[in-house]
């Protein structure tokens, strides 16, 4: 063989290695739903030596060649593959520009270097002539395989190009266009007898979507038929049938009708502010026509709180019901009597309720009238607490829509609180607000001194519960120093243990404070040197640091099915992912592999068990590569864990291939399920 020949032998061995066929390789892994820090970085493969296969490769490819033709919706063709010679490849061109009449046509072409397949050039014109036929299609053509695929204007385009494909090798999977809907609506009307509705969808999964949206929204009540038909104007379309579906259900009776994307409901109401609420709901672009019919009483509440406890009487919104006010009221004794029978908005309403969790806590005796548009808040504040500070809340949590009315006594001073590490444990000093517990919050310190500590302070209870024992958390990792609440900040200053730097303290901390705290980390670091031993950040336990990665430490007594169960829970319902198919180990695995690690050193090493690390796929593409791809992740597993060290005699990376399935591979959820890696324990 000529060097111009090999050159361009080469080229083309390049070239088919990237266009193997989708169907020889694995569908993407899911993403990752857990956190922590990237994987380690695979152990890099032994330099090639006398043996190495790659030129066997080349050949391999130089003797299969494969050619793409691909027709898109806008009549484009792509060419890309092999010409049997210049002649051919001319043809191909010219072909390629007729049926695209006058479209793009892009070329990737290179000429074979050997011989290709008897008949290889019918089965390019077969193509071809398939291709005319199309909406859109694509054909593939290689000596072991034709496949062809598309989309038809209607059966007898459809049934043209079946014909042109004469060879009873070509594996042809070709569908027929929908019609288009012009224009593309969505009806519905709600009677006394319930909701009926007709729409359009593109496919089958937009149909189940508002399917969905119409069962969530109307109840599975609801009756009506959506039509497959081209043509949706956007893909937000579901979404505006869903706001419209929202406002239609809050009418007695009504109509709504979509077509593209002019809108209309036409609605029958029982409060005069109905109107003005449902145009602010739907926002601009409806055409909102209501009717006011029977008007039903107008909500107003009244909350009296004394020493026998707290009465609330008055009724609510229909549409908000009763247990956002009681279940805000469950922790005091509520006597008294409430209904949900007005008519009213339960937006305005629940920020009401919003309001009396800030206001109720902070009363010691008085009364809240609260009616539509109005609140009213007399009598005597507990101790810690001021009026001017109550009034700002309520301002800021009822918003302009209210008219506020405050008369209440003074209060103290705010909540503060100051948490010191000391050789013995923990000292609290400060004052908290009434409902906080210490004890049981700071109870997972260890030794901690709140002697100091007085109650009455200004505060939500609950927020400073939630904050308190999220901070309590946080110090667990501190060798020195302490903990400063005040206001709505919390301060964290020391030395933290090794390993732990401020930054992934606030990482950790930061997103589990309520909105409007803040959160300052002031801490000096260490790195952290081989067998140091600090505590696990927002759980139990402690971590060891085995070359680079912190590995949590069990103490938990051994057998096969104590072992499985610890791995279940460490694990989290997450499983190893990998980079589509590869067998390196998708990014963000690493919290993952750390936790998995120190349960399966624990078993190997107190009760001498075997692992047998398995790797499994879904049945896509050749049953060969699956096994090797399956058993090449199952190294990979084996090699993260025992870089934690698991030592490596305790396991046994095995491939299945597609051979052991536990989910349907016709499904994309199955074959995801079946895509895994599994252990298996033996004595």
């Amino acid at each position: 063989m000529s060097a111009a020949v090999r050159g361009a032998a080469l080229i083309l061995a390049a070239w088919a290695v990237l266009a193997l066929p989708v169907a020889a390789q694995e569908e993407p892994e899911p993403a990752d739903a857990g956190g922590g820090p990237a994987a380690a970085p695979a152990m890099p493969a032994p330099p090639p030596g006398p043996s190495d296969a790659a030129p066997a490769v080349a050949e391999a490819v130089e003797d299969a060649p494969l050619l793409t033709i691909a027709r898109d919706a806008e009549g484009d063709v792509t060419l890309e593959g092999v010409a049997s010679g210049s002649e051919a490849e001319a043809g191909m061109l010219a072909e390629a520009r007729r049926i695209a009449g006058g479209a793009v046509v892009a070329s990737h072409l290179v000429i074979a270097a050997d011989a290709l397949p008897d008949g290889w050039d019918a089965r390019v014109g077969e193509a071809f002539v398939a291709l005319e036929e199309m909406v859109s299609g694509t054909a593939s053509i290689a000596p072991d395989r034709l496949a062809f695929e598309g989309i038809a204007a209607d059966s007898p385009a459809r049934e043209a190009a079946l014909a042109a494909l004469a060879d009873d090798r070509w594996r042809a999977s070709i569908g027929i266009q929908l019609d288009l809907a012009d224009p593309y609506v969505f009806r519905a009307e709600k009677t006394d007898g319930g909701l009926t509705y007709s729409s359009h969808a593109p496919d089958e999964a937009t149909a189940a979507a508002l399917d969905s949206i119409i069962d969530q929204v109307a109840g599975t009540g609801a009756e009506g038929e959506i039509r497959l038909a081209r043509g949706m104007p956007g893909e937000d379309w579901p979404l505006l049938v869903r706001a419209g579906l929202v406002a239609l259900t809050t009418a007695e009776r009504g109509e709504l009708t979509i077509e593209d994307r002019e809108v209309a409901l036409t609605a029958e109401v029982a409060d005069t502010g109905a109107n003005s609420r449902l145009a602010e709901q739907l926002g601009t672009g409806w055409q909102v026509d209501l009717t006011i019919v029977d008007p039903s009483p107008a909500p107003r509440l009244v909350l009296t709180l004394g020493p026998g406890g707290l009465k609330a009487e008055g009724r609510l919104p229909e549409a908000l019901g009763t247990e956002p006010l009681t279940d805000m009221l469950e922790p005091l004794d509520v006597s008294g009597g409430l209904t949900a029978d007005a008519y009213g908005a339960a937006g305005l309403w629940r920020a009401a309720i919003d309001a009396l969790a800030i206001a109720v806590p902070r009363m010691r005796e008085g009364t809240i009238e609260v009616a539509d548009g109005l609140a009213r808040f007399e009598g005597a504040l507990k101790e810690g607490f001021s009026a001017p500070d109550l009034l700002g809340a309520l301002r800021a949590t009822l918003g302009p829509g209210w008219q506020i009315e405050v008369d209440v006594g003074e209060a103290p001073p705010p909540s503060q609180l100051e948490i010191v590490r000391t050789p013995d444990g923990f000292d609290v000093d400060g004052i908290l607000p009434d409902g906080v517990e210490p004890d049981a919050l700071f109870a997972g310190l260890g030794t901690s001194d709140t002697s100091d500590l007085s109650a009455g302070g200004e505060g939500d209870r609950w927020a400073w519960r939630r904050q308190l024992r999220e901070a309590a958390r946080a110090l667990h990792v501190f060798e020195s120093g302490g903990a400063r609440i005040e206001g709505s900040t919390i301060r964290l200053s020391g030395t933290l243990q090794p390993g732990y730097s401020a930054a992934d303290v606030t990482e950790w901390l930061e997103p589990r404070l309520d909105e409007g705290w803040e959160l300052v980390v002031e801490a000096e670091d260490r790195p952290g040197r081989q067998g140091d031993r600090r505590a696990a950040l927002g759980r139990e336990g402690e971590e060891v640091l085995r070359y680079g990665h912190w590995v949590p430490v069990h103490d938990f007594p051994v057998s096969i099915d104590r072992c499985d169960a610890m791995l279940a829970e460490e694990g989290g319902g997450r499983r190893i992912t990998f980079v589509p198919g590869s067998s390196d180990i998708s990014a963000g695995q690493g919290r993952l592999l750390d936790r998995l690690a120190g349960v399966i050193r624990r078993c190997v090493t107190k009760a001498e068990l075997m692992l047998e690390v398995q790797g499994h796929t879904d049945d896509r593409g050749e049953a060969e590569e699956n096994l090797l791809l399956s058993e090449a992740r199952a190294i990979e597993v084996v090699l993260q864990l025992t870089e934690r060290g698991v030592p490596a005699g305790s396991l046994d990376p095995v491939g299945y291939g597609e051979s052991r399935p536990i989910a349907d591979n016709e499904t994309e959820a199955g074959r995801a399920r079946n895509r895994r890696i599994s252990f298996a324990w033996s004595e």
